[in-house]
């Protein structure tokens, strides 16, 4: 349940008749609609104040002139967030992004600047197209350099994406394990732990 509609659930609901507390005045008229426009706006304020764009926005622009401007900058995202951040590097870093490689699960709608490449993957079971952004992304941490910069962003759901299996080990044995985790009941912290010693990138 998410903390909106808990609040929701809080502020929307009314006391039954009878349920008033002995010796407890009623709220003068209009009192509970201003409590619930209160709420509500502390609520938003909250959800805006750590939406993933706009801290990452918020910390690149503390950052960003301590880049040098004739660094290339590469950005690597995946997790549930990766379209988001991206967005907020895409505001700050603009045309100084060089290229930008980006997984997503399947089927979120995302919306993620053109000079990026977006794979929609897996989540919490890897597939095919994970392993093909994941490739992208070390291709292209290859090609920086010493003095290129590499802006990984990272975010929940970014474990099961980011799937290079070791060599000598397919990725449908990758996919049978994760299922096999999940279905004895093992935590996404146990599933990373186990998986990332059979794969090139995770750990």
């Amino acid at each position: 349940m998410s903390l909106k509609s808990v609040f929701r659930r809080l502020f929307d609901s009314s006391p039954a008749d009878g349920d008033e507390s002995p010796g407890v005045a009623s709220p003068p008229p209009g009192a509970e609609a201003e409590l619930r426009r209160h709420a509500e706006t502390i609520l938003r304020s909250s959800v805006e104040a750590v939406a993933p764009e706009a801290l990452v926005t918020e910390a690149l622009r503390r950052q960003a002139s301590s880049i040098p401007l004739n660094a290339r900058i590469y950005v690597a995202g995946f997790g549930r967030a990766a379209d988001a951040m991206a967005r907020g590097a895409e505001k700050v870093l603009g045309r100084r992004i060089t290229e930008g490689v980006i997984i997503v699960p399947a089927g979120a709608e995302v919306q993620v600047p053109p000079r990026f490449d977006t794979f929609a993957a897996g989540d919490p079971v890897p597939d095919p197209a994970g392993e093909a952004g994941s490739r992208a992304i070390r291709q292209l941490a290859r090609e920086a350099t010493a003095d290129d910069v590499l802006l990984c962003l990272i975010s929940s759901g970014a474990s099961s994406l980011l799937t290079v299996p070791n060599d000598g080990i397919p990725l449908e044995e990758i996919c049978e394990l994760t299922r096999l985790l999940i279905g004895a009941g093992a935590s996404s912290r146990e599933i990373s732990l186990v998986l990332r010693h059979l794969d090139m990138l995770k750990g």
